[in-house]
């Protein structure tokens, strides 16, 4: 399969009908369906050419992760990013963790992951206050929900149309706003479960979309 390549764009500025142009692609490979509509939603408003957004054909991070190494190998995209939660097993904590260390040869700085423990609600919630209440061991593994029903609550206090998998048109014009908010709520708590030893709650959403904004200022 050829790489995928953007539209050509006369002009890299703002203006609309501009598509942002690269010459390296980047593929959004994600774990649920409001990532990927939360992502699609940025590549349209961004006008990001150069990126692609795809829902992974496994639910669990190891079979994505796999997938994405796979694909890479197979030079389809020049960087991949890993979008899961690691409420599913305690292994994908230490998934997330590896991808972040450990990586060697030809996949050293082309696979990234963009994990969310327990789960993406915590980015969505981070754009409205900041969360750093841990989680019971109960309400993170098997197909306990607990912990996705407890953020998506708290969510509905500020954005009472949010539902998982579900959301309107305007998902990402209605985070945007707070979008500075979610990014400086989100290195905080990364700093705060530094300090502690913790793994969760925590979020790497910000990496993956500080890198989106820079491919939209080029």
């Amino acid at each position: 399969m050829a790489k995928p390549t953007g539209r050509k764009a006369s002009s890299l500025g703002r203006g609309k009908g501009v598509l942002k142009d690269s010459k390296e692609t980047y593929l959004i490979l994600c774990e649920g369906e409001t990532e990927v509509k939360y992502f699609k939603d940025i590549k349209h408003n961004w006008r990001l050419s150069s990126v692609f957004v795809e829902k992974a054909p496994c639910s669990d991070p190891k079979g994505l992760v796999t997938k994405a190494k796979e694909m890479l190998k197979e030079n389809k995209y020049d960087f991949i990013y890993s979008v899961f939660d690691c409420d599913v097993e305690k292994k994908s904590i230490r998934l997330a963790q590896e991808l972040r260390t450990s990586q060697k040869g030809r996949l050293k700085n082309k696979l990234f992951e963009a994990s969310s423990a327990p789960c993406f609600e915590l980015w969505i919630l981070l754009h409205y206050q900041y969360y750093s209440t841990p989680f019971e061991a109960k309400q993170q593994g098997g197909t306990n929900k607990k912990s996705s029903d407890k953020l998506i609550t708290e969510i509905q206090k500020h954005y009472p149309a949010y539902k998982k998998g579900k959301n309107d048109t305007m998902f990402f014009c209605t985070l945007n706003e707070q979008l500075s908010i979610a990014i400086k709520n989100a290195k905080k708590l990364e700093q705060e479960q530094k300090r502690k030893g913790e793994s969760c709650p925590i979020t790497h959403i910000y990496k993956l979309i500080e890198k989106l904004q820079k491919l939209r200022d080029t």
